[in-house]
């Protein structure tokens, strides 16, 4: 083995890691540095020294792409994200991809009878609930508002913003404590932006044409290109390996909304090496390409299809459960 070579896999060495919320640091530099789902030498797929290319970053190619995205709907969607919690509950998510025990994807919108069942494929149980995923923009926000009202009173929530459903998982007491701080400062803001005289008049009109509309406009595209990243795919249950070549959809779309995406619509190399920046991952699906189980569907429109078609992945999900059509639209009542 040569001396790059060595140097290479040590670089990608220190920053595997399995650990999740166990090894989230509050101060940790840029937390997509920190971990890649393929952990040891004999699981990469590539060689390290082209991984380690890939992995190059520019602040330039980031700059551009922020000047000509359109994507200006996603960003304002975020204004009542809390960005410490998502970066520690996307941590554990990238680190535990679909394991039911331990992805707060899975464990914060599912029970866990669900989670359970042989027949889970991580999709809406009935057609209306796959609706509610594109027009429930209220339960997303009151999500959102949760999260930093329990973690300015030092509360751990997952996704949901009202419980913690990750077993024995928690964050470190650095983490926490980071957490409160930022989410009470992040409502003291809030406060003072409402507190504004300006705002009673034309604020309020200003916030309706600016944030609220915007929000609401961009929540069904946002979620028609993300509803399906991981649906369908291999579920990791009791002491199942992760494996991001099978648990994790990619999808090549076109030009427009890869540009509009970041290239996050090649989820499936993004989640196998997240440390390689968005402008790499086109070369990197070209590399991956025979490898992944999961990309064999080219075009969003085509998923969504798939997804509610009849004998879809509803449908299948619910006969491999032993689910009826009637016990799915139970959980509506």
């Amino acid at each position: 083995m040569s001396n790059r070579q060595v140097v290479a896999t040590v670089v990608l060495d220190k920053q595997c890691d399995d650990q999740g919320l166990m090894a989230h640091a509050a101060d940790a530099t840029d937390w997509s540095d920190v971990k890649h789902s393929l952990r040891k030498k004999r699981d990469r797929l590539l060689d390290d020294n082209v991984v380690l290319s890939l992995c190059t970053k520019s602040d330039w190619e980031g700059f551009k792409r922020l000047l000509t995205n359109c994507a200006i709907l996603s960003v304002l969607r975020k204004l009542l994200a809390l960005y410490g919690h998502e970066k520690a509950m996307h941590k554990q998510h990238h680190t535990y991809t679909n394991d039911i025990h331990r992805d707060p994807e899975l464990t914060s919108f599912w029970d866990r009878e669900e989670l359970e069942n042989k027949g889970f494929r991580k999709v809406a149980a009935n057609r209306w609930e796959y609706v509610l995923e594109f027009i429930d923009l209220a339960s997303v926000m009151k999500s959102h508002l949760m999260r930093i009202i329990n973690s300015s009173r030092g509360i751990p929530v997952d996704y949901t913003g009202t419980k913690w459903s990750l077993e024995n998982w928690r964050y470190g007491d650095e983490v926490m404590r980071d957490l409160q701080v930022t989410a009470q400062f992040q409502i003291g803001v809030y406060l003072i932006i409402l507190a504004l005289p300006m705002l009673a008049e034309k604020g309020m009109k200003e916030l309706l044409f600016y944030w609220l509309i915007p929000a609401i406009l961009g929540f069904i595209p946002i979620n028609f290109v993300r509803n399906a990243e991981h649906a369908d795919c291999f579920i990791s249950k009791q002491g199942d390996e992760i494996n991001c070549l099978r648990n994790t959809r990619s999808c090549r779309s076109n030009f427009i909304v890869r540009h509009l995406m970041w290239n996050m619509n090649f989820h499936a190399e993004h989640h196998l090496y997240p440390m390689v920046p968005f402008y790499n991952l086109p070369k990197l699906s070209d590399l991956l390409e025979e490898s992944l189980e999961h990309n064999d569907i080219k075009h969003f429109l085509n998923v969504n299809w798939e997804y509610v078609k009849r004998d879809g992945w509803i449908d299948q999900q619910n006969k491999e459960s032993g689910r009826t059509a009637d016990d799915s639209n139970k959980k509506l009542l």
